[in-house]
């Protein structure tokens, strides 16, 4: 999964920042929506809890606290795990 971004530094000006999710290595996101991976055209409600999450994180002005490292010319979510508040 790749977002585009800005935090507190960037709230005023253009720029974006692009972050990538993956959940193939232990440490970067592996963990990050709660599950283990599953094939989502059979497990439906893995489904609903992946759309439930994804609906969280596409509204207007979300905030997610996660840890980050940059790879080459990315930042990668690391350790981190969503929470959900509602």
């Amino acid at each position: 999964m790749q977002m585009l971004v800005k935090d507190t530094a960037s709230q005023l000006n253009k720029n974006f920042y692009r972050v990538l999710l993956y959940s193939f290595e232990e440490g970067y996101g592996h963990d990050f929506f709660g599950m283990k991976p599953t094939n989502l055209y059979h497990d439906e409600m893995a489904l609903g809890e992946i759309r439930r999450y994804l609906g969280m994180m596409t509204r207007f002005n979300v905030w997610i606290h996660a840890v980050l490292e940059r790879k080459n010319q990315f930042f990668v979510i690391k350790d981190t795990k969503i929470k959900s508040e509602l």
